[in-house]
């Protein structure tokens, strides 16, 4: 059996929110594996809510960088809020924008591209050097418009957060107010349709499993009140199906079809969330 750690334990503490000893009970009970345990926690009611996921990544800024047809979504990480917050730092990170727009998305590529007459990787050392911290590239994604769509790019919370959508329509001020509303709920799934069945059949089964006194209920009545919390779930993680943020009398559907505008894809980065 593998060897629970302090480490193990406080990683599942920050993805699950629940306590020490719950984390430790669950790691024991899956043989220390991070996504089973949270499912055990989850049947067990004990997770209430749950990260994408655990926050290995300490900090660092995200940012977008759009120009013309194309556009990046990235991040820079350090090690300390400290460094993440410094202005030198977040100036420096803010030039990576157009130079990730020019590569593909390996990350090996990146290092040894030139910026400002030098490779990446010794621009990176020489801030790490600087700062006395570990600064890296972080993750990143290119995307492309292609005809009668656009981009909007929105940043929040000092570099903590940064939302990428491509839209189709004509750019406007709502599509930016729809991005600083994915910023804020965390979206899961653009609609229902991006849902795999295997995710649905999952939250079933946590479903029955945190409902103890389910089973002694009649056939019909159970599969009504499961489908209820499945419909909740989805009216939660759907970005079309959420109460719009700036009034939650529409559903983002809502908005999309008065502003005359379709997502078609969005990106979130927020820093601590791999």
């Amino acid at each position: 059996m593998k060897t629970i750690t302090a480490k193990d334990v406080k990683e599942l503490r920050e993805v699950s929110n629940a306590g020490m000893m719950d984390c430790k009970k669950a790691l024991v009970e899956c043989n220390g594996d991070i996504e089973k345990s949270i499912e055990w926690l989850r049947k067990k009611g004990i997770a209430k809510s749950v990260k994408k996921n655990a926050n290995r990544s300490s900090e660092g800024v995200c940012d977008t960088y759009v120009e013309n047809n194309e556009a990046v979504i990235y991040e820079v990480k350090c090690e300390t809020d400290f460094v993440s917050s410094n202005k030198d730092f977040v100036n420096f990170s803010s030039t990576f924008g157009k130079v990730l727009l020019n590569l593909n998305n390996n990350k090996e590529d990146v290092l040894e591209r030139q910026h400002n007459g030098k490779q990446i990787k010794e621009l990176l050392l020489e801030k790490s050097a600087l700062f006395g911290e570990n600064i890296m590239i972080g993750k990143h994604e290119i995307v492309e418009a292609g005809n009668n769509e656009f981009f909007t790019g929105y940043t929040h919370t000092g570099g903590k957060i940064s939302v990428l959508i491509l839209a189709k329509g004509k750019p406007c001020e709502e599509a930016r107010n729809i991005a600083m509303h994915i910023a804020a709920m965390d979206p899961r799934f653009l609609c229902r349709e991006d849902i795999g069945n295997d995710y649905i059949a999952k939250e079933k089964e946590i479903i029955i499993a945190q409902s103890k006194d389910l089973k002694s209920k009649p056939e019909n009545i159970q599969q009504k009140i499961i489908e209820g919390k499945i419909q909740k779930i989805l009216s939660e993680q759907c970005l079309v199906e959420q109460a719009y943020v700036r009034d939650s009398s529409k559903k983002i559907k809502d908005v999309l079809k008065d502003s005359n505008i379709e997502v078609l894809k969005f990106i979130r980065y927020q820093i601590g969330n791999n």
